[in-house]
């Protein structure tokens, strides 16, 4: 046997590679460095306060107290107590009105409905008049509470129902004197 010669030579039986990139002349970017100063501000501003706070701590005695308001505070005028009452009871008159429609009703829904919003009325007009006077105010905050009970509790017709309502009744009847 013999060989045959195809033709082909050492150079054209070699395989070529793939070109291979030039290395960078620069060198590759880099994440920017972190700025650690605002977190170093913010500990050293910690670490003052922190300072501050124990040397307050540990040169006040236990029992010291804060010192009492100013004598000369200024209080209400006249006009400011009466208005301010005023604008309770007026708040007082039209939650009432309404818990006495919606809970002489058949709507357990609207009857809790109307508790709910009656109480929200009458803390919100203490909260809107600040010169309103303290047994007043109290009587208002109370009511408003055991409207809030009242409509916690629900289901009517139970003995716990039953005395929150007694309560809220009373609470109710002190409200309208208080209002006169």
């Amino acid at each position: 046997m013999t060989l045959l010669d195809s033709g082909n030579s050492l150079s054209s039986m070699t395989t070529t590679r793939p070109p291979v990139a030039p290395p960078p002349t620069w060198p590759p970017s880099q994440a920017p460095a972190r700025r650690a100063w605002p977190t170093t501000a913010l500990a050293a501003i910690a670490a003052v306060l922190a300072a501050a706070a124990l040397i307050v701590s540990l040169t006040r005695s236990p029992g010291e107290a804060s010192p009492p308001p100013a004598p000369d505070a200024p209080g209400y005028t006249a006009a400011e107590v009466t208005a301010a009452n005023d604008a309770v009871c007026e708040a007082y008159e039209l939650a009432a009105r309404d818990v006495r429609a919606m809970t002489n009703g058949d709507s357990p829904s609207l009857a809790g409905l109307s508790t709910a919003n009656a109480a929200g009325l009458l803390r919100d007009s203490v909260s809107d008049n600040p010169a309103v006077e303290g047994g007043l105010r109290d009587s208002a905050l109370a009511l408003a509470t055991a409207y809030r009970t009242l409509t916690a509790n629900g289901s009517s017709g139970t003995a716990e129902w039953r005395n929150v309502a007694d309560d809220a009744n009373a609470k109710s009847s002190a409200m309208r004197d208080a209002c006169g």
